[in-house]
């Protein structure tokens, strides 16, 4: 075998290498858990596994109702998310808390069943502080109030939406923020390409109540960074 031979077969190994290294697998953390839905835990550990908990029978019942009064038992998130996209809704007033968030972990769960490796990303250390939310869209910002929807316009980012006073940091990844009266749990659930672009993107779940008053929600991100130094951007919503 001749040095030129060596060479190119060296070339070629290094480039092999190097492809292999450039591939980021698909993250998920240990919060997507499922043991509210079936009498045995399923694991997560796989974008497969998502679909499985996805079209898989709860160990329950959910009673759904429509405009026409029209009820049905839904058995899975597969059923649920679409009765609730054909108009249904809980049956039972005191329910509703229970149905929608239900419905939020669902249709996260088909989202994260969309995850693939990436190529390359510039999320690097993601640490939920202050300035974090200096660099998080404003969406991630509790909107319930028309001033706020008109305010969510022309923000920047979430701190510009409503400056954070304080984050009591449950673990490297999930934290809860405190502003102005809200109070917002924020959680890690995923790390992966999400939109087939080669950069590695976040999904995070968002739980909102107000100090003081009864209202909550749930929120899912799909966040990315189209640079080391850029902001966060809103892919997706829901």
């Amino acid at each position: 075998m001749n040095k030129l031979t060596i060479l190119s077969l060296l070339a070629l190994l290094g480039c092999q290498t190097a492809g292999a290294e450039a591939s980021i697998p698909v993250y998920f953390s240990e919060y997507n858990k499922s043991t509210s839905f079936f009498m045995d835990a399923m694991t997560a550990d796989t974008p497969a596994d998502f679909i499985a908990m996805y079209e898989s029978n709860w160990y329950f019942e959910a009673s759904l109702k429509n405009n026409d009064e029209d009820s049905k038992n839904v058995s899975s998130c597969s059923d649920l998310v679409s009765s609730i996209k054909n108009g249904y809704t809980s049956l039972n007033s005191y329910e509703y808390g229970y149905i929608y968030a239900s419905n939020h972990i669902c249709k996260s769960w088909l989202e994260l069943s969309k995850l693939s490796s990436a190529k390359k990303s510039f999320l690097g250390d993601v640490s939920f502080d202050k300035p974090f939310a200096k660099k998080a869209p404003p969406q991630l910002a509790l909107v319930i109030s028309n001033e706020t929807v008109e305010r969510l316009a022309t923000a920047a980012s979430w701190n510009e939406m409503f400056p954070v006073q304080r984050v009591e940091s449950l673990s490297s990844e999930q934290a809860i923020f405190y502003s102005e009266g809200s109070i917002q749990k924020l959680t890690l659930m995923a790390k992966g390409d999400y939109n087939n672009d080669g950069i590695e993107d976040i999904l995070l779940y968002m739980e909102n109540s107000v100090e003081g008053g009864s209202y909550s929600s749930v929120y899912a991100y799909v966040l990315t960074r189209l640079s080391p130094n850029a902001p966060y951007t809103l892919l997706k919503q829901w």
